[in-house]
């Protein structure tokens, strides 16, 4: 006869139970996420105004901005100054050269009906919501755009 003390199976009610409640926990996750339960979206209003802007990095630190159709003149961004234009665009530029784009794509500026700014990069797809970084750094884009 066996002994109970030195019986080594686990109960197999407890492995079952265990696989369903892990089924159940992974089905409800998947399922909350398709159906976009917890997310939080904001709806893009209307674009007014766009412009299509190049960066590009100058000796001693400047960032020259131009017009990508016009070829003309934008601002010179001077080292020490624009810093949240700066740190947008760089993080921007990092992830184009980690796909191994170049910077020749323009990156697209638009004011939205709603007053918010917003800037696309045309190269990746990605899109920055300049107004989530507070009012104050979303009008630094604005001297672009005008």
């Amino acid at each position: 006869m066996r002994d109970a003390a030195t019986d080594t199976t686990f109960p197999k009610g407890a492995i079952i139970g265990s696989a369903m409640l892990l089924a159940l926990a992974l089905g409800s996750t998947a399922a909350a996420r398709l159906a976009g339960v917890g997310t939080v979206g904001i709806e893009a209003a209307p674009v007014t105004l766009s412009r299509d802007l190049l960066f590009l990095d100058q000796e001693g630190g400047l960032i020259a901005v131009r017009d990508a159709h016009r070829q003309q003149h934008v601002a010179v961004l001077e080292p020490g100054s624009s810093g949240f234009v700066r740190v947008v665009v760089r993080g921007l530029a990092r992830e184009r050269l980690s796909a191994g784009i170049g910077p020749d794509v323009p990156f697209r500026l638009m004011r939205h009906s709603d007053g918010r700014l917003s800037l696309q990069d045309l190269a990746t797809g990605r899109i920055v919501t300049l107004n989530a970084f507070g009012s104050a750094n979303a009008a630094a884009f604005a001297p672009l755009i005008e």
